[in-house]
């Protein structure tokens, strides 16, 4: 043998193998939580369009909307493009959360974004809401309010 042949041994190959491995292992689930909290932009986004959207019905109509109210456009044209209606449920733009209206009233309302599939490992943010009361707009998720899972 020569001095000048060039290669890699089987046991460079599988040092190298061994490093990318143990990389990946530490980096994959931080991608996760990366991939999750990007996804809260889509509840935000779902919550601002349900927000317009009952300012929009209550100039028309004595109460803001509840849920039923989101989820019929037809007879309510504030919501038309609100809502992913999807298997009778209304979804925020990108369907990773459903949107839900309650306690709505002539001055209150409150909306919810209800986490689903895998964003629901998402356990800090599982529900984000705003709440409309007489003299306030208040922003959380879960019990907590304010919330870190409004945070940009």
């Amino acid at each position: 043998m020569t001095d000048n042949q060039r290669g890699m041994t089987l046991i460079e190959v599988m040092v190298v193998i061994a490093i990318v491995g143990l990389l990946t292992s530490i980096a994959y689930p931080r991608l996760g939580d990366y991939l999750r909290k990007t996804r809260r932009t889509d509840a935000h986004a779902g919550l601002q369009a349900a927000m317009l959207g009952q300012e929009k019905h209550r100039i028309n109509n004595p109460t803001y909307a509840d849920t039923a109210a989101m989820l019929d456009p037809a007879a309510n044209p504030a919501f038309a493009r609100v809502c992913v209606i999807s298997a009778g449920r209304c979804l925020s733009p990108e369907g990773h959360y459903e949107i839900q209206a309650s306690n709505a009233t002539a001055g209150t309302f409150r909306l919810t974004a209800t986490a689903l599939g895998a964003q629901a490992n998402d356990t800090a943010c599982t529900t984000i809401w705003v709440e409309q009361t007489a003299t306030q707009l208040s922003y959380g998720a879960g019990t907590t309010s304010p919330s870190p899972c409004w945070a940009r």
